[in-house]
């Protein structure tokens, strides 16, 4: 009687250990979660892990548009003489191309070796795999997880997609003004709206009927010819009215004139 129930044990087991050779193909599976496989689970403590970091293709493009323009045209849209006060209003505008990249998951990714006390081929793994199939795989063969740690663009595979935007940028200039005594430079900011303090220019220059006072950004660039067709208002240099400095002029010596009288 004691051998026969041995042999039914024995026979037992065996189907159970041919069920779990059986699972093998599941080895290489990427479980949802390896939580039995943590130190706070008594069949996972002391488990050797494995931590790898991984990036897989979504099979989506990200469109961006690069930090820096390929070019910049710049002009002057507008010049304004308010007493001594030159406002000149310079355009910028910056040539962005449109580029598209593979989009990555980062993925750490974490693998845990098989339990040497709970493996299919012992009694606890047979009992276990007895209820819960995935546990007996996992203790058998190791157990892998993938944790999505978030998204970014695959730069060096970038690509022009033919796309291009014109956009406002700030850029500093260098301005000259001439037809006087001397030519006159200044530096404007990155401010799309610039002033110029000519308050000693006017003084110190007598401006006759046929003066043209010439206000130049030198250090604009309108680039091509069908570039200048998207901003036909923009320009490189612009005349001045020798009739509003003169009237500039009569203003300034009076303001001064009144000031002196007051000390």
């Amino acid at each position: 009687m004691i051998y026969k129930n041995i042999n039914i044990y024995l026979s037992f087991m065996i189907a159970i250990v041919s069920s779990g050779c059986a699972s093998t193909g599941k080895q290489l599976e990427i479980s949802e979660s390896c939580e039995h496989f943590s130190n706070t689970n008594q069949w996972g403590k002391n488990t050797h892990q494995e931590v790898n970091f991984l990036k897989e293709k979504t099979g989506e493009f990200i469109s961006f548009y690069e930090i820096t323009p390929s070019k910049i045209l710049s002009g002057i849209e507008s010049v304004e003489l308010n007493n001594a006060k030159l406002t000149l209003k310079i355009e910028n505008k910056a040539l962005f191309d449109e580029y598209s990249a593979p989009n990555l998951k980062n993925i750490k990714q974490i693998s845990y070796e098989a339990h040497n006390l709970t493996g299919t081929f012992t009694p606890v793994g047979s009992i276990v795999w007895l209820f819960n199939p995935k546990l007996m795989n996992d203790y058998t063969f190791g157990c892998t997880e993938n944790q999505k740690l978030g998204e970014e663009v695959d730069i060096s595979q970038k690509y022009k997609n033919g796309k291009i935007k014109w956009m406002d940028v700030h850029k500093s200039h260098k301005i000259k003004i001439s037809g006087l005594d001397k030519e006159y430079i200044f530096n404007t900011n990155q401010n799309f709206t610039n002033e110029i303090d000519l308050t000693n220019f006017i003084l110190n220059n007598n401006l006759k009927n046929n003066t043209e006072i010439k206000v130049e950004c030198e250090s604009c660039d309108l680039l091509n010819e069908s570039e200048k067709k998207l901003y036909p208002t923009l320009k490189k240099f612009v005349f001045l009215n020798n009739e509003e400095f003169n009237k500039n002029k009569e203003y300034i010596t009076n303001k001064y004139d009144t000031n002196e009288k007051k000390i």
